[in-house]
């Protein structure tokens, strides 16, 4: 049995950030489309409407009051959001101890333990910030990199996750 991969400390803010924008996984294809509604809102803005006798209406400002809409969604409201969810958790401060081994990843704190053997995760994703293991298709186990004494260890981690829970989503 090789010696367990250990990490401890306890999540910040900035984690939270860093687990819901892997979990969510922005797309390249999202970035086109959205790039394409911008384009489209412009011209709305700018082009003037024709009403079926062939009047000249004025510009029409449905398309970029929703393309306003989901800007303040996504970089207000998503953010305050994620900040006020993480406030409300009370083991936010917790220490918590992570032994990765062969059989599976334990969680240690002062109020318990909890093992997960590698068939209890259904998938996995990471990046070099943050590695989330899935537990089902929106609950996950996330462990920051920046917990790790190197990188080194993290990349080690995720070896080990890859060789017993499989390819990475």
């Amino acid at each position: 049995m090789e010696v367990p991969i250990v990490c401890e400390g306890s999540a910040r803010v900035n984690d939270a950030f860093d687990m819901l924008l892997l979990h969510v996984k922005p797309r390249p294809a999202f970035a086109i489309l959205g790039s394409a509604m911008v384009v489209l809102a412009v011209a709305a803005c700018f082009l003037p409407q024709r009403t079926p006798d062939g009047r000249t209406g004025s510009p029409s400002i449905g398309l970029p009051a929703a393309l306003a809409f989901l800007a303040l969604y996504a970089f207000v409201y998503v953010p305050w959001n994620v900040r006020r969810l993480y406030r409300q958790n009370p083991l936010r401060d917790m220490s918590c101890r992570y032994e990765v081994a062969d059989t599976g990843l334990t969680l240690k704190s002062e109020r318990g333990e909890t093992r997960f053997l590698w068939s209890d995760f259904r998938r996995w994703r990471s990046n070099r910030k943050v590695l989330l293991l899935y537990l089902t298709d929106a609950s996950f186990i996330g462990l920051p990199a920046r917990l790790f004494r190197s990188h080194d260890k993290y990349l080690d981690l995720q070896g080990l996750v890859a060789r017993h829970v499989g390819k990475s989503a």
